[in-house]
């Protein structure tokens, strides 16, 4: 049932709830504590004061209950208020509740807990957002509040607690939740207004630590520009105090270099709201400073100025710059030194650019020497003088000095440790200083300067004219000079030494006998001696080869690999042979760099088939000539058989006849063994100085009249003369053998050409076949237009009895007859033949450039008479030769006393009462051979005549022989008639002596 009177109790309380709360408000705004937990407290007690105020003027309902506004302000205070202020309220009001007593008291302090807990749970839920809670959700907060209490009635004991709400129950929830949502926006309005002025606070504090604790000084000035607050560092930057500091002028802070600029920065201010600049500003000590300022307007009459000190920033950018000047002279010093050859040409310009930029009065430059005695000397290279400094350069004790003998031993220690030297003169040891100031210099700096590592000398800068004080900054600009002095000494040393091993390296390169190319991955050439510039115009037939890509028929590719042959890879082309090995280089500046070394191998395997020709040839050659031997003697024996039959009168002209047969078939195979002599070098020849040209001519002159009249002979020289030391028969007999193979090559015509000339070489690599030796030569070529000789036949062209004539028409002869005579006269034969175009043999002889007199054989008498008696020792191995010129000899009225080599010849001379008046002897023998029995006579001074009969005795031993006496020499087989003839001759120069003596 409504009850008005408890509705208008209710009213009251309510509205002084309301009372007490804005008056709490007033109160607790005004005396804020810093700390929150106090503030908490005081708000606890407050509201539990003012609950028990509401208390005392409840609604009695009944005796011992009570209704009241506790419920709305306990549980506001637990939503805006917190745990420790809702805690300190609940346990008051409680306290009270129970102090009240009746049989309400237990219910009450239920409510006063439930409300509080409801409005501290609900500010966890809402917590985040509390200042911005609606009017509705507060209407709501009420509502649950004060159901909660209603409920809380049924604690009352029954039937009260049915009596109680049936009576509050509808003023409660009527008026309590709107009472709770006045108080409630009430408490809304304080908690925002408390949560701007704490962050109102917290900024001021922020602002103070950042204004106290800033490391720059902050300036708070007025309109007059006077100041208003400073922080600390205000006060270290300019050494104030900060009463000082306060109400002076800012500009009055200011260096006077800056006073007029200061002021303009602060009616800048004034002016755009914003200023920055950099001033000189002076501190209480007198030192001047520089700072960095920026100033901003905050109101008309309130300006904020930041100053941050940048006095070590403008000490260290002035002596930057004096560095700088020191560092333009090592620019300078660098721009000389690139261009340079040598630096001493370069050194006086520096010097003096480093002088003026350093402000010194002297510039010196030493370099260390070693003394006798190992003892280390400085010498006075180059040195600058300022205008009227003066020179030392030319002071005898400065140049080759040792420094121990100076005083500067201390010098040596530290310069070559790599320390500078830099001090006032005065403040240097006496033994130095006396020197020194001797000289006029007051302030000195020295630097090492090292070369390769050693200390090479020092970098010295005087003051005279007053002491001076170097900046780090400009020691260590010097110190760069001194390296860099030392590294461009260093360098241009290794340059001049790095160009002589270029130097030396291309002239090697020019030098070597062979190609040398310098390859990449790619084949492109990036280095090339003159003769691999030669070879790849034949290789490649580029003359502008610029990339490799083959050369000859075989690909780059191959040719870079390990080749399989000993000769490398072999590139043929156009009739020359290469050689070619590739090298990987292991250190190139780019990867996969190759070194081709290239050899022409033309002469080489040239020579080399010129070598074991010669080689098959002397081999054929001597086993011609042992077959030429023994098949001389036995044709010596027919031949005189036959010549010595057709004497005898009793035979009839038809075995006359075939005796003739058998000598001319004998005749002709003496010419072949003589052949075969000839080719392997064992005939005896008779040289002699001979004009190769008229020979020829006469040579030619009978060619034309014997050959065919198809073919045409010319003899081409340019040459008046043409001296040789010579056979002339051997030479006619070579150019009939070549003639007539010229002839045989051309069966319908050709021409016939002789081509004399002379040429020189100094090298031996020059030389166009191996083995001639340096010198003029004669050079003779026969050329015809026959028909060739083909690649596989020139190799064994040389060669006896080799042939390529049909059967019955050459026997293989004549070419290796001529390689014999060529080569028993010192000289060498090539042959260039191309089938169809025709052959040329060339013959190169020694040129003779002076002539010697007498040196030709005497000519053989024609006269044969028959002997009287003369003693005859015949000296003859063979013994059907033996016998048949024994039995020829005694037909011819000679006493022949036979033996069958020298050493038996030796034996029967020393029997002999009287010597022989002739030794008529054969060369080749067993035991001694007949040159062998020669000497031994000539040593025992027994000069009896000797004539050898030989058919291969060599030219060089012949002439030896007849220089030492030798009578005579005749070829097996020997005619009837030349022998006799010989004979004869023998005798009578042997008579003609004994005579004479």
């Amino acid at each position: 049932m409504f009850n008005l009177s408890g509705m208008q109790a209710l009213l009251y309380n309510g509205a002084l709830l309301l009372a007490m709360a804005l008056i709490y408000d007033v109160i607790v705004s005004s005396a804020r504590s810093n700390a929150l937990w106090r503030r908490q407290a005081a708000s606890g007690i407050s509201i539990g004061v003012i609950g028990i105020l509401v208390m005392s003027t409840p609604w009695e309902l009944t005796p011992g209950v009570i209704f009241d506004t506790r419920s709305v302000l306990l549980s506001l205070t637990g939503l805006f208020f917190g745990l420790l202020s809702s805690a300190i309220a609940v346990l008051m009001t409680a306290l009270f509740r129970l102090y009240l007593g009746g049989d309400g008291a237990l219910t009450g302090v239920i409510v006063i807990v439930v409300t509080t807990f409801i409005g501290v749970a609900w500010r966890q839920w809402r917590r985040p957002a509390l200042q911005a809670i609606s009017w509705r959700e507060l209407y709501v907060f009420g509502l649950v509040v004060h159901l909660a209490m209603v409920a809380a009635m049924l604690t009352l004991p029954w039937p009260l607690s049915l009596f109680v709400l049936q009576t509050i129950s509808l003023p409660v929830l009527v008026i309590y939740p709107i009472a709770t949502l006045f108080m409630g926006l009430l408490l809304r309005q304080r908690w925002r207004r408390e949560r701007a002025v704490e962050a109102l606070e917290q900024s001021e504090l922020r602002y103070r630590s950042y204004v106290d604790n800033a490391p720059h000084g902050v300036f708070v000035l007025d309109g007059k520009g006077r100041c208003q607050e400073v922080n600390p560092a205000a006060c270290r930057l300019t050494g104030y105090t900060r009463g000082e500091l306060l109400q002076r002028p800012f500009c009055d802070l200011s260096a006077p270099q800056s006073l007029d600029e200061a002021r303009r920065h602060f009616e800048q201010v004034r002016r755009e709201g914003y200023a920055q600049g950099e001033l000189a500003y002076r501190r209480k000590n007198g030192e001047i400073g520089w700072w960095s300022v920026a100033a901003v307007r905050l109101s008309a009459d309130r300006f904020l100025g930041y100053a941050v000190d940048i006095t070590a920033r403008k000490q260290a950018e002035q002596a930057l710059r004096r560095r700088d000047a020191l560092l333009e002279s090592l620019s300078f010093a660098a721009g000389r030194f690139l261009q340079a050859e040598r630096w001493e040409d370069e050194m006086p310009a520096v010097l003096e650019y480093l002088g003026k930029a350093s402000g010194a009065d002297g510039v010196f430059l030493f370099q260390n020497e070693a003394g006798p005695n190992g003892k280390l000397l400085a010498s006075f290279r180059f040195e600058w003088t300022a205008p009227g400094a003066v020179a030392h350069r030319d002071n005898p004790l400065l140049q080759r000095a040792s420094y121990e003998t100076l005083g500067f031993a201390r010098w040596v220690k530290l310069l070559s440790g790599g320390e500078a030297i830099c001090d006032h003169v005065r403040n240097l040891p006496p033994g130095e200083r006396a020197l020194l100031q001797s000289i006029g210099v007051r302030s000195l700096l020295a630097l090492p300067i090292e070369v390769e590592r050693q200390w090479w000398g020092f970098l010295g800068l005087s003051y005279s004219r007053a002491e001076h004080t170097w900046s780090d900054a400009e020691i260590e600009a010097l110190r760069a000079v001194s390296r860099a002095l030392g590294v461009t000494i260093e360098g241009l040393a290794s340059r001049a030494r790095l160009r002589q091993q270029a130097d030396e390296l291309a002239q090697i390169m020019e030098g070597v006998p062979v190609g040398l190319l310098l390859l990449n991955a790619d084949g492109y050439i990036r280095s090339a001696n003159p003769l691999a510039q030669e070879y790849l115009r034949w290789l490649t037939s580029d003359a502008e080869c610029k990339q490799v890509t083959a050369l000859g028929d075989q690909p780059l590719a191959k040719l870079l690999t390990s080749p399989t042959e000993r000769w490398g890879h072999l590139v043929s082309v156009e009739r020359r042979t290469f050689e070619v090995r590739a090298q990987l280089v292991e250190r190139a500046p780019e990867p996969a760099s190759w070194v081709v070394v290239i050899r022409d191998l033309t002469n080489e395997l040239f020579v080399q088939q010129q070598l074991q020709r010669q080689q098959r040839l002397a081999a054929i050659g001597q086993l011609a000539s042992g077959i030429a031997h023994d098949f001389n003697n036995l044709m010596s024996v027919i031949i005189l058989y036959a010549q010595m039959m057709m004497q005898s009168s009793t035979l009839d002209e038809h075995d006359r006849e075939r005796l003739r047969v058998i000598e001319k078939q004998g005749l002709r195979a003496a010419r072949m063994i003589r052949q075969m002599l000839d080719f392997s070098r064992r005939t005896a020849i008779e040289r002699q100085p001979l004009d190769l040209l008229p020979l020829l001519k006469e040579q030619v002159k009978l060619l034309q009249r014997i050959l065919p009249e198809n073919i045409q002979i010319d003899l081409e020289t340019a040459l008046n003369e043409c001296y040789v030391f010579a056979d002339p028969t051997q030479l006619e007999q070579a150019f009939m053998n070549l003639a007539v193979n010229a002839r045989d090559a051309m069966p319908d015509g050709g021409k016939l050409r002789f081509i004399v000339e002379k040429f020189e070489f100094a090298r031996e690599k020059d030389a166009p076949l191996p083995g001639m030796t340096p010198g003029e030569w004669v050079c003779l070529k026969v050329s015809d237009t026959g028909v060739g000789i083909s690649p596989e036949d020139q190799e064994h062209i040389f060669e006896p009895f080799f042939t390529t004539k049909p059967a019955g028409v050459g026997v293989g002869l004549g070419l290796p007859q001529v390689h014999g005579i060529v080569g028993q006269h010192g000289g060498h034969i090539s042959v260039a033949s191309k089938v169809g175009v025709g052959t040329t043999f060339t013959i190169f002889l020694p040129a003779l450039k002076t002539l010697e007199a007498n040196i030709g054989a005497d000519e053989i008498p024609m006269i044969a008479t028959p002997g009287n008696r003369e003693t005859i020792l015949l000296v003859e191995d063979e013994q059907a030769l033996r016998t048949t010129l024994q039995e020829v000899l005694e037909r011819w009225n000679y006493r022949v006393i036979a033996a069958a080599n020298g050493k038996e010849a030796l034996a029967i001379l020393e029997t002999m009462a009287s010597p022989p008046d002739l030794i008529l002897s054969d060369v080749v023998m067993p035991e001694m051979s007949g040159i062998a029995l020669f000497r031994t006579l000539r040593q025992r001074q027994m000069d009896i005549p000797i004539i050898f009969l030989s058919g291969h005795l060599r030219g060089e031993d012949l002439e030896e022989l007849r220089r030492h006496g030798l009578e005579a020499w005749l070829p097996k087989p020997p005619g009837v008639d030349l022998l006799a003839q010989t004979i004869a001759t023998a005798l009578r120069k042997g008579a003609g002596a004994s005579d004479k003596l």
